[in-house]
């Protein structure tokens, strides 16, 4: 009878142990679905990021290059105008 009882209780013992590393196992599962989720938001984030990033530089240098041109017509309009000028004064 003893013995029955002391088998009965080592197999509830192991069902248990079992069960805690089933969870255990379940607990770490979903931790790491966790991290690779925020991982993925984080690379998606920083992925947008550079996106604007080369979108603005893109930009930027368009402006630059519109600066450019502009100071371009202004020297030669000022270059013709002191032409002028100076063709009018001998």
């Amino acid at each position: 009878m003893k013995a029955l009882e002391e088998k009965r209780r080592l197999v509830l013992l192991r069902q248990q142990k079992d069960k805690e590393r089933a969870d255990q196992e379940r607990q770490l599962q979903i931790e790491a679905q966790a991290r690779l989720r925020e991982e993925a938001r984080k690379r998606q984030e920083a992925e947008s990021l550079i996106t604007a990033l080369e979108q603005e530089e893109k930009d930027l240098i368009a402006r630059l290059r519109q600066t450019q041109q502009l100071q371009q017509s202004a020297y030669q309009a000022l270059t013709y105008s002191l032409t002028q000028v100076s063709k009018l004064s001998r």
